[in-house]
C-alpha cells in the first residue's frame, strides 16, 4: 500500500491523472470496515501483508487524497 500510494503521487505528479485516481481507489478498497491499512497487500486476493494498521500508508493516502483534489479556490 505504501508504494501503490507513491506511485500514485507520481502518476500524478507527471500528468497521469486518471491512472492515480485509479490506483487510489484501488488503495481504498484494501482498507478495512475501519479505514485502517497494512503496510502492504497482495496484489491479486487483497490480504493484508506487514505490518498492520500502519501510520505510513494512511499518511501516504492523506497526501494522495489532497494532491488528487480540487484546489480550495475551486471548491470555495
Amino acid at each position: 500500500n505504501i508504494c501503490s500510494l507513491w506511485y500514485a503521487k507520481t502518476l500524478k505528479r507527471v500528468g497521469r491523472e486518471e491512472e492515480a485516481c485509479a490506483v487510489f481507489e484501488d488503495v481504498l478498497s484494501r482498507c478495512t470496515h475501519l479505514g485502517h491499512l497494512s503496510e502492504d497487500s497482495d496484489p491479486e486476493t487483497g490480504e493484508a501483508w506487514g505490518n498492520f494498521p500502519q501510520t505510513y500508508s494512511h499518511v501516504g493516502l492523506i497526501q494522495v487524497a489532497l494532491l488528487l483534489s480540487s484546489p480550495w479556490e475551486d471548491v470555495v
